[in-house]
């Protein structure tokens, strides 16, 4: 996995068209619009020398090149050059074949590595499948975490802020945490009391990603003053520098660290029963983060320990779930819980993977509880191969990890051990941060964490 050094400060579809093509590449465009991916595209001279610098720009900040394949476009010196620059820099390339005609000696060893799809004769059905192809590789290019167990008071809280933090700090990536706990503990972690009450009076919190309010329209009301009705409106994503908080200046060489604040309004969705009501909720989310994948490398979401409509619409967008427990049996049942769930609103395809992290081990050596998990003794207790998913490193407890409610530091990121540790540990408790980031990323798409 890259660094942000290596990644673009943004992630979209890039098409390379010729002009003769215009209306396939707006059909395309419509469809990729509608399925909430973010695409971009240059009109210009088809054999002009070199790729222009808004092209260089477009194509380096691409999850992948989208090449639409025609005769016209095979005669194109501008689109081979593209492709070629996409190729130099090891940005994907995926062919859409548009025409009756078959690739040329040239271009079929150009694309050699790509992934290619006719879609020739138009037909919704094609404009599905190709949309679904694109959509694996938009979605790699940024994927979500969920922190998620369903037993309280085992880090999740502190996994989401330290381990995420430390990956930003060393990485430079471009993370966007989200807090789905009712409690908000991650919130509070980060701002003082004063400043989370006022971003949730104006709705720069997380209930604005489920329904309108006051941040996208100036009549509708704030969704958290009633709890008994959903608004139904027309539903705009919020656009993310009005609703996310940045815990560091954002800047293309140090990547950015985003906050969009939870709320105990969240409670809402567990009064709510009218099922077309939590079913719009759902779809305006999953627009929501479809939208938010183009400005980051990573989407981190601190969940609550229960069984509910949250749960459900988190795992809808998840394509990753790191849960951390403690060295102790209690753990386990959180994990069982978690594997039904999973067995419950998934299936094997939309299913994510799992990867558990020790938290709260003794520093000093690993205890018989951690050692028989590690052999395998609990993987029939759980449902699943906990061994495996286990990280080889461990997070051992220390004080300095206790969580504190926030404060008004104007560098929030100061609470976070990679920044503020001080001490005769400190450098041991930052190298085992780096160690379990870094493993975990490891795990990861090769996305920009």
């Amino acid at each position: 996995m890259r660094k942000a050094s290596e990644r673009p400060f943004m992630s979209h579809i890039y098409i390379s068209y010729h002009p003769d093509d215009v209306d396939r590449l707006f059909e395309v465009h419509e469809a990729l619009r509608k399925a909430n991916i973010a695409d971009a595209f240059q009109t210009h001279e088809t054999n002009t020398p070199g790729v222009s610098d808004t092209s260089r720009n477009e194509i380096i900040g691409a999850s992948c090149v989208l090449v639409l394949i025609s005769e016209a476009s095979q005669n194109a010196k501008a689109i081979k050059q593209e492709v070629s620059f996409a190729l130099e820099r090891s940005i994907p390339i995926f062919c859409a074949v548009i025409d009756s005609g078959k690739l040329t000696p040239t271009w079929a060893k150009l694309l050699t590595n790509s992934v290619q799809m006719d879609i020739s004769q138009p037909s919704p059905d094609a404009l599905t499948a190709l949309v679904a192809q694109i959509r694996r590789i938009y979605e790699s290019k940024c994927p979500v975490v969920s922190v998620m167990n369903l037993k309280g008071g085992v880090g999740k809280t502190t996994v989401s802020s330290q381990i995420f933090g430390y990956l930003q700090h060393h990485r430079k990536n471009r993370i966007l945490l989200l807090d789905f706990d009712p409690q908000f503990n991650l919130t509070q972690f980060f701002l003082s009391r004063d400043e989370s009450d006022e971003r949730i009076e104006q709705d720069k919190s997380v209930l604005s990603l489920f329904e309108p309010g006051l941040l996208t329209s100036s009549v509708h009301p704030s969704p958290a003053l009633d709890w008994t009705k959903f608004n139904d409106a027309i539903f705009s994503t919020p656009v993310i520098e009005d609703i996310a908080r940045p815990l560091i200046p954002i800047d293309a060489y140090k990547g950015r660290l985003d906050l969009i604040c939870g709320q105990f309004e969240l409670t809402k969705f567990a009064f709510l029963d009218d099922a077309n009501s939590l079913e719009l909720a759902q779809s305006n989310l999953q627009q929501c983060i479809d939208r938010y994948r183009k400005d980051y490398d990573l989407i981190v979401v601190d969940t609550n320990p229960s069984a509910s409509f949250l749960t459900r619409v988190t795992l809808e967008i998840t394509d990753h779930i790191l849960a951390p427990i403690l060295p102790n049996e209690y753990s386990l049942r959180g994990l069982k819980l978690l594997d039904m769930i999973l067995t419950r609103f998934t299936t094997d395809e939309t299913r994510p993977d799992v990867s558990v992290l020790f938290n709260g081990v003794p520093k000093s050596q690993q205890n018989q509880f951690e050692t028989d998990a590690r052999d395998g003794i609990y993987d029939a207790d759980v449902g699943f191969s906990l061994s495996k998913a286990l990280l080889s490193n461990a997070l051992y407890h220390t004080a300095y990890l206790d969580l504190k409610s926030g404060n008004a530091l104007n560098n929030p990121v100061e609470r976070l051990a990679v920044n503020g540790a001080r001490g005769p540990f400190a450098a041991d408790l930052k190298r085992r941060l780096g160690e379990i980031a870094n493993e975990f990323a490891d795990r990861l798409p090769d996305s920009g964490a």
